[in-house]
């Protein structure tokens, strides 16, 4: 989910631009927190160890499908 878990910042620097330059992570454009692509968890920043919220989906004859019950709770 683009929201980062230290001040619920969206990640983008610009839409659906989310990693490093050199494109080994997700970096949030406000905190410059590192996130692992793997796990979405923080290796570098101020919520170190916290991990970005996973929106569950599937991948359904070649298009991204997200469950219409799942939503996001604060």
């Amino acid at each position: 989910m683009n929201l980062c878990p230290h001040e619920a910042a969206t990640l983008d620097v610009a839409p659906d631009e989310f990693l490093t330059e050199d494109g080994a992570s997700i970096e949030c454009a406000m905190h410059g927190a590192r996130f692992r692509i793997e796990d979405g968890v923080c290796v570098e920043g101020p919520c170190l160890g916290e991990e970005l919220a996973l929106v569950p989906l599937r991948v359904d004859e070649g298009h991204v499908v997200i469950d219409p019950r799942w939503w996001w709770k604060p």
